[in-house]
């Protein structure tokens, strides 16, 4: 179990249980603080105080098994200056646990219609010391675990009410996180555009995305659709599709208050 791990990067799962059910769409469509994960720029949309919490555990009953995936985030609006966002993703086994801890800013750059944002990323990457590792060589030469650091940055454009585009760039620097030095296991890039279009009361979305890593197997492009649909007042109703399953759910907005200047 141990050494496909090691040749592997960090793998960490993208927060927001609406995105989730839209078939991980994001891009264009978020409009709450999974915006950190997804594209920084539309931060500058949401444009209002937040905490999101996202908590998922893979398998149920499974002897051994501690696979679980959690992510929060908080964000504050600092109106003409911008928008400041933290976020924490963290993926933990019984063997291994994959943090990725962001920072995140976005603003506007022409009126209301273009945005821009930017993350920077701290990765971790820590190893169970176990009856095995602990007398395993490799483990007691180079250590347990590893931190790196990444960015990300994205834009995000508004043509009308209606529709608007985003584009993406993970991981841009593709950081090595091989713990030991003479080995390399690089973070992919991913590159990403997305569409968010609303129709009545229908808003379809969609995300294509390209994986550019050194491993030819990891290259290639991703698909993803989503439709969410207004059937009562603060009600939605979700579905999705990519190219590894099919999703759907539901919100229901139980209290909200707009307060203006």
């Amino acid at each position: 179990l141990i050494l496909p791990i090691l040749n592997h990067a960090i793998y960490i799962e993208q927060g927001g249980v609406r995105n989730a059910a839209l078939g991980s769409c994001g891009i264009a469509s978020s409009n709450d603080l999974s915006a950190s994960v997804y594209n920084p720029a539309l931060l500058a949309i949401v444009n209002r105080a937040g905490l999101l919490t996202d908590s998922r555990k893979y398998f149920w009953d499974l002897v051994n098994d501690e696979l679980s995936f959690n992510y929060t985030a908080i964000g504050i609006p600092f109106g003409r200056f911008g928008y400041l966002a933290s976020s924490g993703s963290f993926f933990s086994s019984n063997l291994l646990n994959q943090n990725k801890i962001g920072l995140h800013y976005a603003n506007f750059l022409l009126g209301n219609k273009l945005t821009f944002g930017v993350s920077a990323y701290q990765y971790q990457i820590g190893y169970d010391q176990n009856e095995f590792t602990v007398v395993d060589p490799f483990f007691q030469e180079y250590g347990y675990d590893k931190s790196v650091y990444d960015f990300d940055f994205g834009l995000a454009y508004r043509f009308s009410d209606k529709l608007k585009f985003g584009f993406v760039g993970y991981n841009l620097s593709s950081a090595d996180i091989a713990l030991a030095e003479e080995n390399e296991d690089k973070i992919a890039r991913k590159f990403g555009v997305g569409i968010d279009y609303t129709w009545g009361k229908a808003n379809i979305v969609s995300d294509v995305k390209y994986t550019s890593s050194e491993i030819e197997t990891q290259n290639g492009y991703e698909f993803s659709l989503g439709c969410e649909y207004e059937l009562a007042k603060n009600f939605d109703l979700r579905a999705g599709y990519d190219q590894y399953s099919l999703s759907s759910g539901f919100g229901i907005n139980l209290l909200s208050k707009e307060i203006t200047n």
